[in-house]
């Protein structure tokens, strides 16, 4: 909300919708205060964004709640999987705590080994996989050194990438096959999502991650922008390389703390 200006004159019209090129609208409003009206600039492109995180931000661990509930209903091991479906919805309050409040969480980082991240990120990743029906294949690299973590945001990251990859298989695609990598690099650990499906062409590829801008019909075009504030919010790097009609490969780079 921006403060225009005040005034002590009648405003004839104190509701009107004004459109700009580089805005989705701004919305002015008279209040009155102290026999003055004060003008409010309301950016209506604020809460379309405010309202696409909503959705997207709850979309998320409703997804692993069902991936999870559908393989109960597989293998009717229910008491195996209740505490991460319980742990979903816990962090559905806290996402909810977070908007109510107007502000995302602060990370809260702790230094934890790589690999152990990735060994804990597997059990997701497998269960969305078999109710998916796609193969699921990784190869974690042992790690001597430490990152700085806030493991709710990483399995965040981890799960948009994997909804993303699920979700842009085709009919076409033989078998649909996702492979999941974590690498020791100079300084640093990559993890690294690897699929097979159709893959990108260039325009796409340059508008990814762009506010809003998405080629799904019902997708916020929020997901990877997330994604890469999150990464930046570790000081980490975030990489999408994709071949039109052979596979994408999404990564993001955490550098070492030093001991």
């Amino acid at each position: 909300m921006d403060a225009i200006m005040k005034s002590d004159d009648i405003v004839s019209a104190l509701l009107c919708d004004k459109l700009s090129d580089r805005d989705l609208g701004t919305l002015y409003n008279g209040i009155s205060k102290d026999g003055k009206i004060i003008l409010v600039g309301y950016r209506t492109q604020m809460f379309t964004h405010l309202a696409g995180e909503i959705v997207h931000e709850l979309r998320n661990p409703l997804t692993v709640i069902k991936g999870f509930i559908q393989l109960c209903g597989y293998t009717k091991e229910y008491d195996k999987y209740q505490p991460v479906i319980l742990s979903e919805i816990d962090r559905m309050y806290t996402i909810l705590e977070n908007f109510l409040t107007l502000s995302l969480r602060k990370s809260k980082c702790q230094r934890m080994n790589p690999d152990e991240v990735c060994k804990s990120l597997i059990s997701l990743l497998s269960a969305e996989c078999v109710v998916n029906k796609v193969r699921l294949d990784y190869d974690i690299a042992y790690s001597e050194s430490v990152c700085k973590i806030d493991l709710d945001k990483i399995k965040q990251v981890m799960i948009n990438l994997l909804r993303n990859a699920l979700e842009a298989f085709d009919e076409h695609t033989g078998e649909k096959k996702i492979m999941f990598r974590g690498s020791v690099e100079d300084n640093g650990y990559r993890f690294s999502l690897i699929d097979n499906g159709p893959g990108m062409e260039t325009d796409v590829l340059n508008n990814l991650g762009k506010p809003l801008f998405t080629t799904k019909a019902k997708g916020t075009g929020i997901g990877l922008s997330l994604c890469k504030k999150i990464i930046a919010d570790h000081q980490g790097t975030f990489c999408i390389s994709s071949v039109n009609g052979k596979g994408t490969t999404v990564s993001f780079f955490l550098p070492f703390v030093s001991p």
